[in-house]
């Protein structure tokens, strides 16, 4: 895997503007106009948003994250994509295929951290910590 360059410096306040809540993902559709994006209907709990992710070529079944629970940037301006008005971003770590699962446990374990659970509830932990 080739990794990338660190980019620039930020000060915190680029950072501390960044509205990241976690949102369940509702469902998950194709964007017909795309070779790259899908739609997502996320709920935040008071209220819901429609977000488009370039991940069609990423899974085989895009939809195999309905249900789920990821931290997404809600205070983004809406932009305009493929024919769809995207109302935020999906803050993803990305994964290489042969990484996947360790990628859920870090999403999942992001999720947790927001959410203030325990350690113990994130999902499948076990086999990610050495006896």
């Amino acid at each position: 895997m080739k990794h990338l360059p660190v980019k620039p410096t930020v000060d915190i306040a680029a950072l501390d503007a960044l509205d990241i809540r976690v949102g369940t993902i509702l469902r998950v559709e194709d964007v017909e106009n795309s070779d790259k994006l899908v739609k997502l209907r996320v709920d935040f709990g008071e209220f819901q948003r429609t977000i488009l992710v370039g991940m069609k070529k990423e899974r085989e079944n895009p939809r195999e994250i309905e249900g789920r629970q990821a931290l997404f940037v809600v205070n983004l301006a809406p932009r305009k994509m493929a024919g769809t008005v995207s109302e935020g971003m999906l803050f993803d770590i990305g994964y290489a295929d042969e990484h996947r699962e360790f990628h859920y446990f870090v999403m999942d374990y992001l999720v947790a951290m927001q959410n203030f659970l325990k350690f113990d509830d994130v999902p499948h932990i076990e086999k990610y910590i050495k006896t």
